[in-house]
C-alpha cells in the first residue's frame, strides 16, 4: 500500500512511498516529516520521510525495528508521538514514544495528545489512488 501527499487543493499527488505495506502516516509537530509503519523489510517497523513542500526529500529511514501493528493516534506539541499497539487477545494498549525533529526515537513520556491536521497545505492518504482512507 502507498502513502500519497496530496495538495489540500487537489492540484498535486506525490507517492511518499510504495515499497512493502505502508500504514499509520502522521505528520510530526513541525511538518517536516511523515511517520508511518511499513513492513519493507520483512517485519512491521517505524519509518520516518523527510518532507519539504509537498515532496519527500530522500530516502524514507528505520525510526524503530519490528514497532508490530499500531494505529497511530498523533503527536502532542512536544513530539511524543502516541499510537496504539494491538494485542494478541484483540486489546489495544496506549503507548508514547518520543522522537527528536529529525524523527528518531528518543526515550518514552510526555503528556497531552494532538489530533492529525494537513501539514502545510497537505494531507496525507494511504491505499490505492481512488480508494484512500484519510489519516
Amino acid at each position: 500500500r502507498p502513502i500519497y501527499i496530496l495538495a489540500a487543493d487537489g492540484s498535486a499527488e506525490t507517492i511518499l512511498t510504495k515499497t512493502g505495506v505502508n500504514e499509520a502516516p502522521v505528520w510530526t509537530p513541525d511538518g517536516k516529516h511523515v511517520v508511518f509503519t511499513s513492513n519493507r523489510v520483512g517485519f512491521v517497523d517505524l519509518w520516518s520521510a523527510a518532507v519539504l513542500e509537498g515532496k519527500l526529500l530522500g530516502a524514507p529511514f528505520r525510526v524503530k525495528e519490528d514497532i508490530g501493528k499500531i494505529r497511530a493516534i498523533g503527536f502532542s506539541a512536544t513530539g511524543d508521538f502516541y499510537y496504539t499497539h494491538l494485542t494478541h487477545g484483540g486489546a489495544e494498549d496506549v503507548l508514547v514514544a518520543e522522537l527528536d525533529s529529525a524523527g528518531r526515537v528518543r526515550g518514552r513520556g510526555g503528556t497531552g495528545r494532538a489530533g492529525q491536521e494537513g501539514c502545510g497545505g497537505h494531507a496525507l492518504f494511504a491505499g490505492a489512488p481512488g480508494r484512500r482512507n484519510h489519516s
